[in-house]
Formats: C-alpha cells, structure tokens, sequence
C-alpha cells in the first residue's frame, strides 16, 4: 500500500491510498498536488513483498528470533570491516 499525505489549501490534513502496482500513478498524483498549491506532500509506502519478515525486533547471538544467521552491519555495508578483537562498550558496560 502506498499513501501520500499531504496538507490542502486550508491547512487540513488529507491522504491518498495506491495500490503497490500504482507507483507510477502515486507519482503523477504527488506533482499533480504540488502543481495545484498542496504543501508538505509526502509519500509513504509499506511493500506486501518485504524482504523478511515484519515485526523482527531483535538480533540475539547472531540470530533473528525466527533462528535465521544475521550479520548485516552498517559498517560492512559502508564497506569498512567490523574488527572482532575490538571491545564495545555501552554506558560502561562492556558488550563485546
């Protein structure tokens, strides 16, 4: 599902829905709002083919709740790689 919300020319709060395959529509609607005086548009969608399952809320010993290996980090994404032999500390506690 795909929603635009946006503020209409007397400050009210307002939103459109669009279907996942209406992307393209979701777009045209978006310039069309801005074109005409909308203000704040914004677009927000929640894909019904996500990558993994929605809900996971943590990593624990590497693995998501569901058993599965987890070891994405935003330092190896960035492309710098995570030193295992360094210690990490969280308001003085020591976590690894």
């Amino acid at each position: 599902m795909i929603v635009i919300f946006y503020l209409d020319s007397e400050d009210n709060p307002c939103k459109e829905k669009y279907f996942d395959n209406e992307f393209v529509a979701a777009m045209r609607a978006i310039e069309k709002l801005r074109a005409t005086g909308m203000t704040h548009v914004v677009m927000s969608n929640e894909p019904t083919n996500m990558v993994g399952k929605p809900g996971v809320s943590a990593v624990e010993d590497g693995k998501t709740p569901d058993g599965e290996k987890y070891e994405w980090s935003k330092a190896g994404r960035a492309g710098r790689v995570r030193d295992p032999n360094r210690t990490i500390y969280n308001d003085g506690e020591i976590v690894r």
